[in-house]
């Protein structure tokens, strides 16, 4: 990375309008003045509309929301909602990772499927 320089963004929620009442950014808003040159990592949380994102020059795209369906079988619902609903996925020149987390939503409880914390290195290879 050039002088370990590099580009952290990130987007409210698809469904944060309905809580905040802000109008969630673009990629075209939250890009503009990134200099594509550095690494670009985006943060969003539900992974909806992949291959947007492919089409900018962003290096990374980290997501989660999915649970991988939290409670088996409905890691099969979240298959067909999702393009990618848990793990990794490259579309382009844009790497995905759908994490499923570490806790749950609605309800405290997880069956069929694991928790995750994710640990990614990021640099060059020596």
């Amino acid at each position: 990375m050039q002088d370990d320089k590099f580009y952290i963004i990130s987007r409210d929620d698809i469904e944060g309008k309905n809580i905040s009442g802000k109008k969630r950014k673009s990629l075209d808003e939250l890009t503009k003045d990134i200099d594509f040159n550095l690494p670009v990592f985006l943060l969003d949380h539900q992974p909806y509309y992949l291959e947007k994102t492919a089409e900018y020059a962003i290096d990374l795209q980290f997501s989660g929301h999915t649970h991988n369906g939290q409670i088996w079988p409905l890691n099969y619902i979240t298959g067909l909602l999702f393009e990618e609903d848990w793990g990794y996925l490259k579309k382009k020149d844009t790497h995905f990772y759908i994490s499923s987390g570490y806790g749950t939503a609605v309800m405290p409880i997880r069956v069929g499927n694991n928790s995750e914390i994710i640990n990614i290195r990021l640099g060059q290879n020596n």
